[in-house]
């Protein structure tokens, strides 16, 4: 009985300290969201295929997570409001700049390069032809 009591007054001082040191684990959620969209969730996929997708969301997410903070057309920064629901109150959060897919490009152009020069095992150009 004492455990128990002392795990939950454990777990509320961990709760508050969330709240209260700011402790954000929005990054990671965002991370995790980019994977369900590379790897939906009710698909099957064989293991290389699993781990090529991951490798590409991987790619994607350290792409853009250095963004610049966005601007208006007079050169103020941009930021918006959203609200926490642990800490109960609104957080000025900056905006990004749009994302850039030229990675995908850049990928794609690596991997016919190396299809076509023959340091791969198959013959990717016939593909394409």
């Amino acid at each position: 009985m004492v455990n128990h009591m002392v795990n939950c007054s454990l777990l509320s001082t961990f709760v508050r300290l969330q709240v209260t040191h700011c402790i954000h684990t929005s990054e990671l959620e965002s991370l995790h969201s980019l994977y369900t969209k590379y790897v939906p969730k009710r698909k099957k996929f064989s293991r290389d295929g699993m781990e090529a997708r991951l490798r590409l969301a991987a790619m994607d997410h350290n792409w853009a997570v250095d963004r610049e903070q966005a601007k208006t057309s007079d050169g103020t920064l941009k930021f918006k409001l959203e609200y926490s629901k642990p800490a109960q109150t609104y957080i000025v959060k900056k905006v990004k700049t749009q994302k850039d897919w030229s990675f995908r490009n850049e990928l794609l152009a690596a991997i016919t390069e190396r299809c076509c020069t023959g340091t791969h095992i198959r013959d990717c150009c016939s593909l394409g032809n």
